[in-house]
């Protein structure tokens, strides 16, 4: 983990602040299995992260970790439907990313069952 990670997963808001606000400060670092920041963001449900590093242009939604899922897997498999809606409003994501495992985010949603998830995806 990069102390960014380290401060999303923990709910260090001031830290977080901090780092996306520096220029010498990569968002899109990873963590040994390729999480970026954003990943552990949607994975946690932190919303105002979420938002916090979407506000900076740079940041990769679509960047894929080693099992080659994006941060929206990360919140659909988590049922964080709030943060879903938040990836959801950004214009370059893409939903027709596919995981080591052959799997789509929608594909991700369905096994879930989580009613709401699958239809904010599949309106999309």
């Amino acid at each position: 983990f990069t102390p960014l990670h380290i401060a999303v997963s923990n709910d260090f808001s001031d830290l977080i602040r901090l780092f996306a606000d520096r220029d010498d400060v990569d968002l899109n670092c990873v963590d040994s299995i390729q999480w970026t920041p954003l990943h552990v963001a949607a994975k946690c449900g932190s919303t105002s992260f979420v938002e916090e590093l979407l506000q900076h242009e740079n940041v990769d939604v679509n960047r894929q970790n080693l099992m080659k899922r994006t941060p929206i897997f990360n919140a659909i498999e988590n049922e964080k439907i709030e943060v879903v809606k938040v990836l959801l409003s950004r214009e370059d994501l893409d939903l027709s990313v596919v995981d080591s495992e052959g799997h789509t985010a929608k594909d991700v949603a369905l096994q879930t069952k989580n009613e709401d998830t699958i239809n904010l995806l599949l309106n999309k």
